[in-house]
């Protein structure tokens, strides 16, 4: 599964994601969300910008995760931050 995490400094979404990732031993690719590549590779989907980003084009929310082909955020959170149980459906842990 090929995962990518779109992530800023002091983002605590972000490192609970991470972590949880790598307590499970789950290979993502980090990219920051301030590079340039990372920006030009947001910014040239057109669903980002449709759901992550306000009326100046910046990125609001954070992590921004590509999962295969799919980009997700709230997926991954709810009201108490990080859920574990739909990260595991997410990422199929403990199936074959």
């Amino acid at each position: 599964m090929k995962i990518i995490i779109y992530t800023k400094h002091d983002c605590e979404r972000c490192k609970a994601l991470k972590t949880y990732l790598d307590e499970n031993n789950i290979p993502y690719l980090e990219k920051d969300i301030n590079s340039e590549e990372a920006i030009q590779e947001l910014l040239s989907s057109e669903y980002i910008l449709k759901n992550f980003c306000d009326e100046n084009q910046c990125i609001v929310n954070t992590p921004i995760v590509k999962v295969e082909e799919k980009w997700m955020h709230h997926e991954f959170f709810d009201e108490g931050g990080f859920n574990k149980e739909r990260a595991e459906g997410i990422l199929k842990l403990g199936q074959k």
